[in-house]
């Protein structure tokens, strides 16, 4: 099978076709619309992977962060409190 008549004047005049060009953006759409969807299940999949190795490998050290936090907003409403009743 010869592809002698695939010559660059050839696709230029198919794609000058109005019909030709709306199947030919629809077609480009669906594979950006593809494309992005790929692309975004990666992304996805990447981070839902680093935040089970973070809970996994750092659990301990999370609920100690959470554990200051705690601490921190009770001091904080302490100090809150204090200077509220010296005013």
């Amino acid at each position: 099978m010869s592809l002698k008549w695939l010559t660059a004047d050839s696709v230029f005049l198919y794609l000058q076709k109005e019909e030709n060009m709306k199947w030919l953006l629809r077609i480009a759409l669906a594979a950006a619309i593809v494309f992005l969807a790929l692309m975004w299940h990666r992304h996805d999949g990447a981070l839902t992977s680093c935040l089970h190795d973070v809970q996994n490998e750092c659990g301990g050290l999370l609920s100690y962060v959470f554990s200051l936090e705690e601490e921190n907003a009770k001091l904080n409403r302490e100090l809150e409190r204090c200077l509220g009743e010296s005013r």
